[in-house]
């Protein structure tokens, strides 16, 4: 590392002078400082969607969810994945999942492009969800995040 002293003027005519020191450091140094990137927080709520990185105090961005998974909530009680057993059953949960997907990865490219201005590859997810939530929402939010964004992991 170098220094270089920085005099600085005094405003008035007396004799002291002030030394300032700038050190500079090496590229190399300052990688490590940086290899370790916040999570993303993504809290997808009935109404609004809320958005930001784990750490901060208030979220980045607060937009509505989509539609799509509005209704999912709402028909939460109705034939999930894991309790459909006739045809038919499975054909509307085949349907309700492509209708799932088909909304999350716009809404999802929109808040990682748009509102985080962050590449998913780089961040982990944290998700905060309701525990007892449709399991068809978490199953296509997971398969979303992880096959078509190729997020680094998700807690």
């Amino acid at each position: 590392m170098r220094a270089w002293p920085h005099p600085k003027k005094s405003p008035s005519p007396s004799v002291s002078v002030s030394v300032s020191v700038l050190v500079v450091m090496p590229f190399y140094e300052g990688i490590g400082l940086i290899a370790e990137k916040n999570a993303v927080v993504l809290d997808i709520g009935r109404a609004y969607t809320k958005v930001g990185y784990a750490g901060e105090a208030a979220p980045r961005a607060v937009v509505p969810t989509p539609v799509e998974l509005r209704r999912e909530g709402q028909q939460h009680h109705g034939a999930d994945s894991a309790s459909a057993s006739s045809p038919s059953e499975c054909a509307t949960v085949a349907q309700r999942r492509a209708r799932l997907r088909d909304a999350l990865v716009p809404f999802v490219h929109r808040l990682y492009f748009a509102h985080l201005l962050v590449n998913p590859k780089d961040r982990r997810v944290v998700l905060v969800d309701q525990l007892l939530g449709p399991v068809l929402v978490k199953e296509v939010l997971s398969e979303v995040l992880f096959r078509h964004y190729e997020v680094r992991g998700a807690v």
